[in-house]
């Protein structure tokens, strides 16, 4: 372990409070060079017929959606899971549903991951770390003309957008499902 992780100046060691509390900082200031035109300057000078956004990045794909660039999302990993009564979380050790038991143990696991990541926001919010990326997001949706009701809150990471995905994972490592509703095959 380093000797110097977390400390900023001489024998200074910042809280973990603090540290998150500048990552909120950090997220905010990002959603707003996003919400302010930041991506302005890139756009005119490289006019990119398509942008290419890691899942995550949500913010970043919004920003794109403003000049009505077309945009693919790539996760590098298992494709997002939404608020699926089949399908589980995937922080759980469930097994996907096949019975209507299975199904209610599914949605108390997507239920009880929904109020855990609310509680989470509320608590972080007291402690004064502002990592509410759902609000941040809806926020810049609402200033690029993006639908905020196509925001998906009950994804499991991150909220998470209609745009169609690009997923890295070989399809065997997932769980079966049937496809996502959208213009895209």
């Amino acid at each position: 372990l380093s000797t110097t992780a977390g400390k900023r100046g001489p024998g200074v060691r910042d809280s973990a409070l603090a540290r998150l509390r500048e990552d909120g900082q950090r997220l905010k200031e990002t959603y707003d060079y996003w919400q302010n035109d930041g991506l302005r300057p890139v756009v005119e000078e490289f006019a990119p017929e398509l942008a290419l956004v890691d899942h995550q990045l949500g913010g970043a794909a919004l920003a794109f959606y403003r000049y009505r660039i077309p945009v693919v999302l790539l996760s590098t990993t298992l494709p997002r899971t939404d608020d699926d009564p089949a399908i589980p979380p995937l922080d759980t050790a469930l097994l996907p549903a096949r019975t209507r038991w299975e199904r209610w143990v599914v949605r108390r696991a997507w239920q009880r991951r929904r109020w855990s990541a609310r509680l989470g926001r509320k608590l972080a919010s007291l402690a004064g770390v502002d990592l509410d990326v759902l609000r941040l997001m809806r926020r810049l949706a609402r200033a690029v003309g993006y639908p905020v009701d196509q925001i998906d809150a009950g994804a499991l990471f991150r909220p998470a957008l209609n745009f169609p995905e690009l997923v890295l994972c070989p399809e065997v490592f997932d769980f079966p499902r049937p496809r996502r509703p959208g213009p895209w095959p």
